[in-house]
């Protein structure tokens, strides 16, 4: 174990490291942790991070069809087009769009974010 990784444990077993995390887990602390992300994303270095970021994805042409076909069951889901629906796997209510094929930019199945993962996981194995 590393001096830092020492430190660490000794904090967070601490009764400080411990109000801290009981805090965090309340709800403070996600607040400040939302605040400084938007703090970063209006700083130079958070839009140059950003920019960088874009760029690297725009020179990938699979990543266009996918950034056109998010974009549009975004924009369809907004204007009402599209209604989303309950995860088809277990039936959750809070949703997130799965294309199949993104040529087919309205074609989606409705997954909860564990079943979404979990089945672009089984298909990056498969390969």
């Amino acid at each position: 174990m590393t001096k830092r990784q020492q430190y660490t444990y000794k904090y967070n077993h601490s009764p400080k490291g411990i109000a801290a995390r009981k805090r965090y887990l309340e709800g403070a602390g996600k607040e400040v942790s939302i605040k400084s992300q938007a703090r970063w994303k209006k700083s130079i270095a958070g839009k140059e991070a950003r920019k960088r970021e874009r760029a690297k994805l725009k020179n990938i042409p699979f990543e266009i069809f996918k950034t056109k076909a998010r974009s549009a069951i975004n924009k369809a889901v907004l204007r009402g087009k599209i209604i989303k629906k309950s995860c088809v796997i277990c039936g959750s209510v809070k949703t997130e769009a799965h294309h199949t094929d993104y040529s087919k930019l309205l074609e989606v199945t409705w997954l909860c974010g564990e079943h979404h993962r979990h089945i672009h996981r089984t298909a990056e194995r498969q390969g």
